[in-house]
């Protein structure tokens, strides 16, 4: 058996002093050096382990501000140990050697919720990272909402440029509450129907004041009875989009801009993607943050969610997301 899984067996066992003894079997420079790349960071990992079970300070310290090639369950090892101690330098290492990466899982936040790491946790407030803890039942109405605020110019900035018609668009949105994106509407069932538009637009009404339908202009280019009427009916809250633009940038620009949600049953995944590698940071928190404003609808519209689905926290309690609810965890 190598040295490396010996030494892997005997901490998991706990036998201190074979490992002392693999420790400095390995350390002789005949043998180190030769040991691949991988087997390095392997090694240095056990080692900063067992220094951490031995409590031996300098060298786990050594270990951590010497060597650039940790893992990140290296960092979070060491966040963890120093924490009861030192929350300044555990926060330090969380927030420059693992957030700055995102890399953070689920399963670290479950090492944090078994270690007590209160303020380690609350470091990581708006990541939309899921534990593997049991729900409990919680007061929503403590919960928040996270806007998309450090990105939102930006984002805002490039649909200005892929957009003709801008200042009209955004003077339109005065005063919306809610978009319909109505070429996903009318194409609901077999055939498109602006049926399934007035249906909705009307289930609208029971929860906003001021819908706002974007739809391709294309849709009413023949005058025809129906799209006559709907027109004279609903005519002011209908953004017509012209030729040659994805009405989908005018509704992620409206949500965004307004800050309101949109009924559709479209996932807008080939724009989030986009937008991920222009714009997206802190977990994909714009992917989460559009998915939470799109409603789905069907015989009914679903509900608008007032609070984000992220860790969270309040003077009392932190919250982390379950797999269907959230675990909340006394500060």
């Amino acid at each position: 058996m190598d040295p490396i899984r010996r030494f892997s067996e005997a901490l998991t066992k706990n036998n201190m002093p074979a490992c002392n003894k693999i420790i400095d079997t390995i350390s002789e420079r005949s043998f180190y050096d030769n040991i691949n790349p991988k087997m390095k960071k392997g090694f240095i990992s056990l080692c900063l382990r067992y220094y951490i079970k031995t409590d031996q300070k300098s060298l786990i310290r050594d270990i951590i501000y010497s060597t650039s090639y940790l893992m990140k369950r290296d960092y979070l090892d060491y966040c963890i140990y120093i924490y009861p101690s030192n929350k300044i330098e555990s926060i330090k290492v969380l927030k420059e050697k693992i957030i700055s990466k995102e890399q953070l899982l689920g399963k670290d936040i479950d090492l944090l919720i078994k270690n007590n790491c209160t303020d380690l946790l609350k470091e990581l407030e708006g990541y939309y990272i899921k534990c593997s803890y049991p729900s409990h039942h919680i007061n929503y109405n403590k919960l928040k909402k996270f806007r998309i605020t450090n990105k939102k110019d930006n984002i805002i900035n490039y649909y200005k440029d892929n957009i003709p018609n801008y200042s009209k668009f955004i003077s339109t949105l005065e005063n919306v509450d809610v978009l319909l994106d109505g070429g996903n509407i009318i194409h609901t069932g077999r055939q498109v129907n602006l049926k399934n538009l007035e249906y909705i637009i009307n289930k609208t009404f029971q929860n906003y004041e001021n819908p706002l339908i974007i739809i391709h202009e294309r849709h009413f280019k023949k005058k025809t009875p129906e799209n006559i009427l709907f027109l004279k009916k609903y005519k002011e809250f209908v953004f017509m989009t012209p030729y040659n633009v994805y009405d989908d940038y005018y509704q992620i620009l409206g949500m965004i801009y307004n800050d309101i949600p949109i009924i559709t049953n479209d996932l807008f995944r080939d724009h989030i993607f986009d937008m991920f590698k222009m714009f997206d940071s802190k977990n994909n928190q714009i992917k989460h943050y559009i998915e939470s404003m799109c409603l789905s609808y069907g015989k009914k519209i679903k509900p608008y969610r007032k609070y984000s689905f992220c860790i969270q926290y309040d003077e009392n309690n932190i919250y982390i997301p379950t797999e269907n609810n959230f675990y909340s965890f006394k500060i």
